[in-house]
């Protein structure tokens, strides 16, 4: 079938990689109730794997489990943000990296700015992110164990060769930018970096915002677990989608409560 963008509804999940996949497999589900699911590239769904939307439709071809049924030969949607400046500061670029590890079962705080290194967050540990930009370089973002990260206000921007685990039972609560050049918006890296951000926690049930990671690949993973059901709305614009094993990632669209802006051009103000 061909089809044109689906009327008005609001553009939730853009896989913008044509010569990736939105791949789901296992048993893993993808719930967007009132939402558009687009892919520039092809839809695979295996196995018990379930994509349920108000509406999916792909570029090139879509498979499997998928309500209501998919529209394919769909127009392109081009980046919405291709034009969003997303440079980190020059002390970022040179900066040494210093790791560092919280395990002690404590509460540690992290005011915004560069975090140079690998952060790892274990054993009951809390990390709480202060309102404002926090740019990570040259390291990894680690959450595991029962740790808790948390933050609101916040905006997480990953460098070129950063990136981000969560897993375990680590608790994410996390709130996007309310105001400020990536106001509208939780997680981000730059158009350079083509690494992976896993989620395999079956605690994240938090990510109020935009995950903006155009040339990378989002990993959802876990077992039957909810992913980001506790926001009031999320946003996905990936160059590559894949969910495994048997998570559920739910995707709301209540854009008048949160307190974090959507961005032009995503959400309810697509087009």
């Amino acid at each position: 079938a061909t089809a044109m963008s689906i009327g008005r509804t609001p553009l939730c999940v853009l896989h913008s990689g044509a010569k990736d996949q939105l791949a789901m497999t296992d048993s893993s589900l993808l719930t967007a109730p009132g939402c558009l699911v687009h892919s520039d590239g092809d839809i695979k769904v295996t196995g018990a794997a379930y994509l349920q939307a108000d509406a999916t439709q792909s570029v090139g071809t879509a498979t499997g489990r998928i309500s209501p049924a998919p529209l394919t030969g769909a127009a392109q949607i081009v980046d919405p943000f291709a034009s969003m400046a997303i440079d980190v500061p020059k002390r970022a670029l040179l900066c040494t990296p210093l790791d560092l590890l919280y395990d002690l079962g404590l509460t540690y705080t992290l005011g915004p700015g560069v975090h140079c290194g690998n952060i790892n967050v274990r054993k009951n540990s809390v990390l709480k992110l202060l309102p404002g930009d926090h740019y990570f370089a040259k390291g990894k973002l680690s959450m595991e164990e029962g740790s808790t990260l948390t933050g609101t206000n916040v905006a997480l921007v990953f460098d070129n060769t950063s990136d981000l685990t969560f897993k375990d039972s680590s608790k994410i609560v996390l709130e996007g930018r309310t105001a400020g050049k990536f106001s509208g918006f939780v997680i981000i890296t730059t158009r350079a970096n083509k690494g992976n951000f896993d989620i395999s926690s079956d605690n994240a049930r938090k990510l109020l915002g935009t995950i903006y990671i155009p040339s990378a690949t989002l990993l959802v993973s876990g077992l039957t677990s909810k992913v980001a059901d506790q926001s009031a709305w999320t946003v996905i614009v990936a160059k590559a989608l894949s969910i495994s094993a048997s998570p559920n990632l739910v995707i709301n669209h209540n854009y008048t409560v949160g307190g974090v802006p959507v961005p032009k051009s995503v959400g309810k103000s697509r087009g």
